[in-house]
Formats: C-alpha cells, sequence, structure tokens
C-alpha cells in the first residue's frame, strides 16, 4: 500500500510465506525462490542465487546489507547483496533444528527458538560472534532485536524476556499478561517495547 494514494500494489510472487523491507523501493519476498521485488511496481527485480526451495521466514541486515533466511529444514543461510553468494551460517541435525529465528540490524547476533525432533526439547539459541548461549523456552511466537542491535526480547510462557544481545545474559523479565504473547516490537527509538496477547492486552 502507498500511504500517499492508498491503492494496493501487488508483489509478483503469487505465494510469499514472509518478507523483509531493504529499503524504501525494494522489498525481499518468500516465495517458490528469495525474491527482491519493487515496492511501488511489485515486480521481481532479481532472485537471489541458490534459493529455490522452501523457506520459513527472511530477514534483513542493513548495517551489512545482507538477507538471511530460514528453510523449512530449520537451518539459516545469508546473502549479501553486494556480492550475492548463498552462505550457511546456522546448520541443523537430528537433534536441533530452528523453527523461528531473527537477525540483529548490524548482522551481529542471531537468535533462533531450536528444538529437538520430536519438540520435547526446546532452547533459545543465541549466538553473537563465536559465542553461544541456551536458555530453556516453551513455544516462541515473539522474537524482536531492538534498533542498536543491543537487546532482544522474546517471549517465555506470559513474561517476556530482554536479553543483553551482546553478552547474552538476561537483563529483566517483563510481566503483566495473562495469556500467551504473539508479538513484541521495539519502537525505532529502541526506547519502548510494545507486545500483543491474546488477552487483550
Amino acid at each position: 500500500w502507498s500511504l500517499d494514494s492508498p491503492q494496493i500494489n501487488k508483489i509478483a510472487p503469487k505465494v510469499v510465506g514472509d518478507f523483509a523491507l531493504i529499503n524504501d523501493e525494494e522489498i525481499v519476498v518468500c516465495a517458490k525462490n528469495l525474491s527482491i521485488c519493487s515496492l511501488s511496481t511489485g515486480k521481481v527485480l532479481r532472485e537471489l542465487p541458490d534459493s529455490s526451495e522452501e523457506w520459513r521466514s527472511v530477514r534483513y541486515a542493513r548495517a551489512i546489507n545482507t538477507v538471511f533466511a530460514l528453510d523449512r529444514a530449520g537451518q539459516v543461510f545469508s546473502w549479501s547483496l553486494t556480492d550475492p553468494v548463498r552462505i550457511s551460517v546456522w546448520k541443523s541435525n537430528e537433534d536441533r533444528h530452528g523453527v523461528q529465528f531473527d537477525v540483529s540490524p548490524t548482522g551481529e547476533n542471531l537468535v533462533l527458538d531450536v528444538r529437538n525432533q520430536d519438540g520435547s526439547v526446546r532452547n533459545l539459541e543465541f549466538r553473537h560472534g563465536t559465542t553461544t548461549t541456551r536458555f530453556p523456552c516453551n513455544v516462541v511466537f515473539a522474537l524482536a532485536h531492538s534498533p542498536d542491535g543491543r537487546f532482544f526480547a522474546s517471549n517465555y510462557e506470559k513474561n517476556i524476556r530482554v536479553i543483553d544481545a551482546v553478552t547474552g545474559t538476561l537483563v529483566q523479565t517483563l510481566v503483566g499478561h495473562r495469556t500467551t504473547i504473539n508479538d513484541v516490537k521495539f519502537s525505532p527509538d529502541g526506547i519502548h517495547l510494545a507486545s500483543v496477547s491474546a488477552d487483550r492486552a
């Protein structure tokens, strides 16, 4: 939608599972391939190489001009838009695979909702450089980094955990919801955190 003249611009791929804004003119979408599309015309501008498989979700790290995507097998790959070559970032195995993920705006931090094959063991896995920290979790619906990449937030049962994205330590637990939290978002200045749940709060 354009807010100047509210009319819908359809994005070319017919089935889109997820998307991430790149800039004011471009968007990357999960369809049959990972496609860069024009926001104004909806047309596919280019497809990322080696991306012809099913994707769960996609993120864009503006500081390093890189697209990250989580595939159906629970693995994360990246493509620099400067030199778009597919790079493996996080691999799954028989004991664990990623279900949901987020990447900091700087591209330095990766957070994954990781579970084993039957779903009986789940962890929120946080990686900063070569350091990995794991937090026990139940079903993760909400993951978000602050705009400066300093913190990330996730739901944990009826609460929100705010975690230091450099050290991987728990900074604060926010309480107040009565049911599972569905989403969290930081404000553009990083001062406020908004959350929503089925308790209508």
